[in-house]
Parts: C-alpha cells; sequence; structure tokens
C-alpha cells in the first residue's frame, strides 16, 4: 500500500470525513470498497457528457462521452440505465445555460481542470466543473448536481455545503496567488440534473459567504486532512515495529487498515445516507478485533481516480 504522503484531500471527501471518519478513511484512503455507488457512478456519466458539451459545443460528443463512461462504470439498478443517459445528454444541451441564470454575457475559462493548493503540510485538491467569466470580471463556478429529486428542501442543502464552501474557498485563494486573474466577484453555483424523465434541470447560487465562514471550512478541512495523516503514521509506526523498516507494501497496509478500523471516529447516525446503508455498516456492529477480518473478507481494494 503505497502511503499518500503528503495528505491530498478533496472537498467531496472532506465533507464525508466530516461527516464520519471511519468511512471516509476506509473508502477514500484505504481504498476499500464493497460496491460501487449507482448514484455516484451515474453522477460521472452526466459529468463526462456535459464537459464534453461544453467543450465541444457538439451534441454527438457529449452523447459518445457519456455512453462511453455508462459502459465503463455501469450503474447498477432502473433509475440508472444507458437509456436514461441517453435521454438526459439529448435534452442537455437544449436546457443547460453556460452560467446558469447569472444575468450577462459569460465564456468558459476551464472545464473539469483540477487545481492543488498547499495548506500547511496538506494539499487541497479540488476539480471545478465549469469555470466562467464575464466583462465585469466576475468568477463563476458551476456544479453539475443528478439528483433523484429536485425539492427545496435539495436547494436548501447547497447553503450549508462544506463542499462548495471549500471551492469558494479554493476560488479566492487562486485569485490571491494570481493562478487566476483578479475578479470583482466569486461566485459558486449548482446545476441540478433531475434523473427521470421529462428533463428537469434547476440553478441554484450559493450564498455569499464571508471570509469568517470559508476559514470555518477549512478549520474542518484541516480537521479531516490531520486525522488522515495521523493514522497513516500510526500504520508507519506499527509497521516498523512489526516488520523493521524494510516492511512490504501489504504489511504497510495491514497496520493502516487496523489504525483504520480501531482508531477512526465515527458517527452512527450517518448509516444510512441519501437512501442507502453505509457499506461499513456490518463491520462497525462488531468488536474493534473483529473488523479487520471483516473488512479483508468482505470490501475489495479500488483505487478511484482522483482525489
Amino acid at each position: 500500500m503505497p502511503i499518500r504522503t503528503p495528505v491530498v484531500l478533496s472537498p467531496s471527501r472532506a465533507e464525508l470525513g466530516a461527516r464520519c471518519h471511519r468511512r471516509h478513511f476506509l473508502e477514500d484512503v484505504a481504498d476499500r470498497r464493497k460496491f460501487k455507488s449507482p448514484s455516484a457512478a451515474f453522477g460521472n456519466v452526466i459529468h463526462k457528457g456535459a464537459a464534453a458539451w461544453w467543450l465541444t459545443g457538439n451534441p454527438s460528443e457529449a452523447m459518445e462521452a457519456a455512453v462511453n463512461e455508462w459502459k465503463r462504470v455501469r450503474p447498477s439498478g432502473d433509475k440508472h440505465s444507458v437509456e436514461m443517459a441517453e435521454f438526459l445528454m439529448r435534452s442537455y444541451p437544449n436546457h443547460a445555460k453556460m452560467a446558469v441564470n447569472m444575468p450577462g454575457v459569460w465564456e468558459i475559462v476551464e472545464v473539469e481542470k483540477r487545481y492543488m493548493l498547499t495548506i500547511g503540510s496538506k494539499v487541497f485538491s479540488f476539480q471545478m466543473d465549469r469555470l466562467l467569466t464575464n466583462t465585469s470580471r466576475d468568477l463563476l463556478t458551476v456544479d453539475t448536481k443528478t439528483s433523484a429529486y429536485i425539492s427545496a428542501k435539495w436547494h436548501e442543502q447547497w447553503n450549508f455545503s462544506l463542499q462548495q464552501k471549500l471551492y469558494r474557498y479554493g476560488l479566492r485563494k487562486l485569485v490571491e496567488n494570481k493562478t487566476l486573474p483578479a475578479a470583482r466577484n466569486l461566485y459558486t453555483s449548482i446545476e441540478g440534473v433531475e434523473k427521470k424523465m421529462p428533463f428537469k434541470m434547476e440553478p441554484h447560487l450559493c450564498p455569499n459567504w464571508d471570509d469568517e465562514v470559508l476559514e470555518e471550512a477549512v478549520r474542518l478541512w484541516e480537521w479531516v486532512a490531520e486525522e488522515d495523516e495521523s493514522l497513516l503514521m500510526i500504520g508507519v509506526s506499527e509497521a516498523v515495529k512489526r516488520h523493521g523498516k524494510e516492511y512490504t507494501d501489504e504489511q504497510l497496509r495491514e497496520a493502516v487498515e487496523e489504525a483504520g478500523v480501531k482508531y477512526t471516529l465515527f458517527n452512527y447516525q450517518d448509516c444510512r445516507s441519501y437512501g442507502m446503508d453505509c457499506p461499513f455498516k456490518t463491520l462497525c456492529v462488531e468488536a474493534p478485533s473483529q473488523r479487520l477480518g471483516i473488512l479483508w473478507n468482505e470490501f475489495d481494494v479500488a483505487p478511484v481516480e482522483g482525489y
């Protein structure tokens, strides 16, 4: 198991880590998975198609990108068929607005570009689906999200989203360090796509969070990153203690995963979210001494792209 240092942490993984650090550590750091989330996989399909549309302006290329991604990840369930993906991508170019509902003339700066920022000894990694600018020198991020149902509750969640606050913070830092040009205003928005017929898309403009709120979000990101680093170092220390400095990757993985099942902070109020049980639920109800065997027997090592 390669130890990824310095710790690299994205907004979405930080949000999971803040909800339940055990699930985040076992899933995102140890790369253990029992199954692929069909909802997340289907979201990737639409992301690929939408990105191709904004890069090329060609509906056929957008459709091809979405179908190819569907073939690669093959989301399970009736709600995640290739026919639904094709329907959404046929409809998307006719409904999507470059800058959601923001007034004025906007143009694309980047599509699906990943940025890296150093925060202390850790790396903040984030990817914006679309980054736009206008003649007034404003910057706007658009994050495409698929949902089974877009409601008032769906809109409300983004006003409290750690992920979106971290995107806004990252955008601000990119302007401050001159990676991006000076901007008058910074905006963060969501482009919601419902996973059903008829086609429904709704925009959501996130609040204009002040610096104190953004710094609070960064402190939570730092806490998750520090917990990750602490557990990795416990694993390294245990591997050295048991096997000497010439330990193998597998010996290191065992030590890190043992730390992950024993010492991670957990949240039993988050065992069911987004309509699905947490895959680690069966592991968490057992005694710590029994968990490592369950992890090895029931969960595959399945790294995912990105951070």
